[in-house]
């Protein structure tokens, strides 16, 4: 067994000669601040573990433990550890002006480089899983890895266009870096054939002069090529149009076709689509993208689909069709199974232009939280909307990473996380019937646990239905000088809010599953199931929206109309005017709750007032019947975040391990109302707005005409609405 410190020693101490071989396992590891080496003996039991939590010039974990391993092992030996730690440190400090002296051997005088404005811009491995920004500050070039502040540093003129950077080491000291780590970089700018810097070859020279090399693009290129690309192929919708009337709607049908099936064609097979007809339609397909059109662009001669037309009819109707009729074998039968099946065909009916949900849905109003009210929405997708909500879906899996119970393990995620998180249909739309006892501003189905994990699930947000509550709803509990800016945030933040909720809030968590046949999350949490999972989602949702890249990501920043900042401001203020709201479904004399997310919003509330260190307060002034909810916005990140991450971790935990003790303990303590709480109520009774009444559009059909009528937004336009639909 050798020493790992033999870069530093020129007689490596050999441990256990003359002993019996035996077999051993030895792990060594570096991270910021400390070292650890760890050496087990299977056959003699013995373990050698040695912990450092200081960085020292020469590898001293390793020294101990093989200082330890040659008094137990015996045979030759003997070394004398102290000299060899002398000649180590010796080494060590002698490794700077070395590699000084190798860079200056090598360095060509008197030449200089292109402008040093000429070399800025962020530089990225083809990987794409490193990249270094590189700019002018004070006259000097520097660079940044990774975007971290802590990680900056300078860059010394070398020749040409070539900089040099080599730590001290004091200033590797400072920065905990490992004693054997890299010492120095040559970053040789490259160019094109007109001169202009395009990328870099970043030469390495460790301690012993190995070089490896690597090529970098800059991503001001890598941008340029693919908006240039982008803007190309958005060309063919001119083309589209210039081929011919029909060539547009067309190509629609075929990516609305894809999009359906999720590019699974064989899905389409089946009583009503053979292989044969399918296969000549993708055919037909494949040669009008490859055209652009319906018309070849070589000789200018129309071509057709050598299918019957009554095939198109059933294709563009085959996936809502299939839940439709599943729906009706479960309402005509009352089998679980054909509406289990119908949530399946559902979320693989990726964002179609009319959304539907029937069926009985939410455990909400049962006691026990277990049976299901029936509900029915039909709805129009809003594309623009939904094109937003997908940069979301498309990043969502980086956003879990930065939830509080993410840990290396599981790329990141943690092991109370799903190994994979496949992103979901996420889309925005507009309710045209909205059949409810509950007007949800979102919707994420289905809720049976086994087929979200196994098949997916799928994020409704109903954009008009909180466009109505942003511009209805009165605001009494927020002071009369905030009460503007409140209303102008409150549907940016609610709706962003809602979407996290929906998406990150009940599309995330592991749950552990052992030997429990005909376990459900609900049946095993009963009352509570529902009022928690609505407020792990709610946490969720808040833990994320004071995140300056994620408010980026929705055209949130400091420069915008809405200050990315004023808006997690403006959702603070939300935080407690909803749970001050929530109070008014408590109902005293049983000390049972109403309403499951007026319950989660209060114990949100109670949460911040208890563990958030002031960043809310609530201001009650029983004379007059007021009530004021005030946020210190300097204490958001640092008091207001940490709190709502604590109980979110909280009930994360209880949930994934089916932990119902421990979750009704901590639930119901967040959740109870008694003392000022209790006065806070009737000031909230005494103070509340009318209900929100909801006026929902009828459609007639009038021959081979559907129309729309709307009704005014008063109580008999309500009434009339109900009237004209002769139920």
């Amino acid at each position: 067994m050798q020493s790992l410190n033999n870069g530093l020693l020129r007689n490596v101490p050999l441990i256990g000669k003359g002993t019996r071989p035996q077999v051993f396992f030895a792990h060594s590891s570096s991270v910021a601040g400390s070292l650890s080496t760890v050496i087990l003996l299977p056959e003699t039991c013995i373990a050698v573990v040695v912990l450092v939590n200081s960085k020292p010039t020469c590898d001293s974990s390793d020294f101990i433990t093989i200082m330890i391993l040659e008094r137990l092992l015996g045979g030759c030996g003997g070394h004398d550890f102290a000299e060899l730690t002398r000649e180590a440190l010796d080494k060590a400090s002698r490794r700077y002006s070395e590699q000084k002296a190798e860079l200056e051997s090598s360095r060509v005088l008197h030449t200089s480089p292109k402008p040093l404005n000429e070399h800025r811009g962020r530089y990225s491995w083809k990987s794409k899983s490193l990249f270094v920004d590189v700019f002018v500050e004070d006259d000097k070039l520097k660079f940044q890895v990774m975007g971290r502040s802590d990680q900056i540093y300078g860059l010394e003129h070398y020749h040409y266009d070539t900089f040099a950077w080599l730590m001290t080491d004091d200033e590797e000291a400072e920065r905990a870096r490992y004693v054997q780590a890299i010492g120095a970089y040559k970053f040789v700018f490259q160019t094109d054939d007109i001169d202009r810097v395009t990328g870099f070859k970043e030469a390495i020279f460790a301690p012993h002069g190995s070089v490896s090399t690597k090529t970098c693009n800059t991503v001001e290129q890598s941008d340029m090529l693919n908006i240039q690309s982008s803007a190309a192929w958005l060309g063919a919708r001119i083309i589209l149009r210039q081929v011919s009337p029909e060539a547009s709607s067309i190509y629609d049908f075929v990516i609305e076709l894809h999009r359906s099936c999720s590019g699974d064609w064989n899905s389409l097979i089946g009583n009503e689509v053979n292989s044969v007809e399918l296969q000549a339609l993708l055919t037909y397909m494949a040669t009008f993208l490859s055209n652009v059109g319906n018309y070849y662009g070589s000789g200018d001669q129309k071509f057709i689909p050598s299918v019957d037309k009554s095939l198109l009819h059933k294709l563009a109707t085959r996936s809502t069709r299939s839940v439709i009729s599943a729906y009706i074998e479960s309402f005509e039968t009352g089998s679980l199974d054909a509406y289990r099946k119908s949530q399946r065909l559902w979320v693989r009916d990726k964002a179609p232009r009319v959304e539907n949900i029937f069926g009985f849905v939410e455990p909400y109003r049962d006691p026990q939280g277990v049976r299901a009210e029936f509900e029915a929405l039909v709805a129009i997708a809003d594309d623009k909307e939904t094109l937003l909500l997908t940069k979301l879906v498309d990043n969502s899996a980086r956003f879990i990473r930065w939830l509080p119970w993410a840990t290396p393990k599981n790329d990141g995620k943690g092991p109370f996380e799903k190994s994979l998180f496949e992103p979901p249909d996420c889309s925005s739309i507009h309710a045209l019937a909205y059949c409810s006892s509950i007007i949800f501003p979102g919707i994420n189905l289905p809720n049976y646990n086994d087929i979200r994990q196994e098949d997916g699930f799928k994020n409704v947000i109903i954009s008009n239905r909180m466009i109505a509550e942003s511009q209805a709803i009165q605001y009494p509990l927020v002071e009369e000088s905030e009460a503007e800016q409140f209303k102008k945030h409150r549907f940016h933040a609610y709706y962003w809010w809602v979407v996290l909720h929906e998406l990150l809030g009940h599309g995330t968590g592991q749950m552990m599953v052992e030997n429990a046949d005909g376990q459900t999350w609900t049946g095993q949490f009963g009352d509570l199931a529902t009022t928690v999972d609505e407020c792990r989602a709610e946490f969720v949702g808040a833990y994320l929206m004071d995140d300056s890249e994620l408010l980026a990501l929705f055209g949130f920043t400091d420069s915008s109309e809405i200050c990315a900042e004023d808006l997690t401001y403006n959702l603070y203020l939300q935080l407690g005017v909803d749970g001050l709201r929530g109070l008014s479904n408590y109902n005293v004399q049983s000390n049972n709750w109403g309403q499951a997310h007026s319950r989660a919003h209060f114990a949100i509330l109670k949460c911040l007032l208890q563990d958030g260190g002031g960043v809310i307060t609530v201001a009650h002034n029983k004379l007059e019947h007021s009530l004021k909810v005030r946020v210190d916005r300097s204490k958001i990140r640092t008091h207001g975040k940490p709190a709502l991450g604590n109980m979110l971790l909280h009930l994360h935990m209880f949930r994934c391990t089916a932990d119902t003790k421990g979750c009704r303990t901590y639930y119901e303590k967040l959740s109870s109302v008694n003392g000022e709480y209790i006065e806070w109520r009737e000031t909230v009774l005494a103070t509340k707005p009318p209900p929100l009444i909801f006026t929902q559009a009828n459609t007639f059909l009038g021959g081979d005409t559907v129309t729309l009528k709307e009704y005014e937004p008063t109580a008999e336009g309500v009434i009339a609405s109900w009237a004209e639909r002769q139920i």
